[in-house]
């Protein structure tokens, strides 16, 4: 299960076994939101900052990052209009739904 938590004003991304028991692991580095799992629950897709983010689980039983990537790097200037209408809730889209579509299917 994902849930964000507020620590020193900033959002983080945190996972925790379902049904528990088990600890809770946060997944970002300097803040996330927006996020949605991989359809093999293997991997966990997340808005951090203005990039969108991968990362890679275990569960041994409990919850493991094993990596960690950047999918698209929010800072180009084309990203960086999308990204502000999709955050300044004008959509309630991910406006990189095309790009999380086209992955669960390849």
């Amino acid at each position: 299960m994902t849930y964000g938590a507020l620590s020193r004003e900033v959002r983080h991304l945190n996972i925790v076994p379902f049904p528990g028991p088990g600890p809770a692991v946060r997944v970002d580095q300097n803040g996330a939101g927006l996020a949605v799992w991989r359809h093999d629950g293997c991997g966990l897709l997340f808005v951090e900052g203005q990039d969108l983010t991968e990362v890679m689980l275990a569960f041994t039983p409990n919850p493991v990052v094993t990596a960690t990537r950047r999918v698209i790097d929010g800072h180009s200037p084309s990203m960086a209009r999308r990204t502000s209408a999709s955050m300044s809730g004008e959509t309630d889209r991910c406006c990189w739904c095309a790009l999380c579509a086209s992955r669960a299917r390849s």
